[in-house]
């Protein structure tokens, strides 16, 4: 197997279109890829860390795999268990008026929407509440 040559590949498990969930076989989509892989929305992704053990101990591997999600306890506990030595944790918090700047305008902003990027940078109030 060739194996897929990109620079960037992205799946998103809420998606409704070919995501790893409706994929009959994750590993045949994963294992030709190569570079960075990021894979969104993991906690609807149920046994993938195991699979990604598979796949980050290949010889020779050259995909990086980028993991986001919700990161609930049995999350956390599956993932340390099965990738023990080969993931880290990042936790980003939400956006700071340092960030965001201090004019009116962005604090109060920041103090309506909170500090998330989606409700932050939402083009109204009217889409930031949705």
């Amino acid at each position: 197997m060739g194996g897929a040559t990109c620079r960037r590949c992205y799946s998103d498990a809420s998606c409704r279109h070919k995501t790893l969930r409706q994929l009959a076989d994750p590993k045949l989509a994963l294992e030709s890829l190569r570079g960075l892989v990021v894979i969104d929305e993991v906690q609807r992704s149920e046994g993938l860390f195991r699979l990604l053990r598979v796949l980050v101990d290949r010889p020779g591997n050259s995909a990086r795999f980028l993991v986001l999600g919700s990161a609930g306890p049995d999350l956390l506990r599956q993932s340390s268990e099965t990738l023990a030595g080969r993931i880290a944790y990042y936790e980003l918090p939400p956006f700071r008026i340092s960030e965001t700047g201090t004019r009116t305008n962005a604090v109060l902003r920041l103090w309506l929407r909170g500090g998330f990027p989606r409700s932050f940078l939402a083009e109204g109030d009217d889409r930031s509440f949705r």
